[in-house]
């Protein structure tokens, strides 16, 4: 019982992370972030190597 209780504690206090690669998304990368979002993903990390500072900008600003 009392592991039962750690074991609830510790997923309630976990945060799940989406790290992007629009590269490999079967959907467009604004749905696979936004169903994210709308699930149980609590941080989205934009790693997107190949993009220039000014387009990764863009990109983050379709996610808000």
């Amino acid at each position: 019982m009392i592991q039962s209780f750690v074991v609830k504690s510790i997923l309630n206090t976990m945060q799940l992370v989406l790290i992007t690669d629009r590269k490999i998304c079967k959907l467009p990368l604004i749905d696979t972030v936004k169903s994210a979002i709308n699930g149980v993903v609590s941080v989205i990390h934009i790693r997107e190597k190949d993009l220039p500072s000014n387009e990764l900008f863009k990109l983050a600003l379709e996610f808000r």
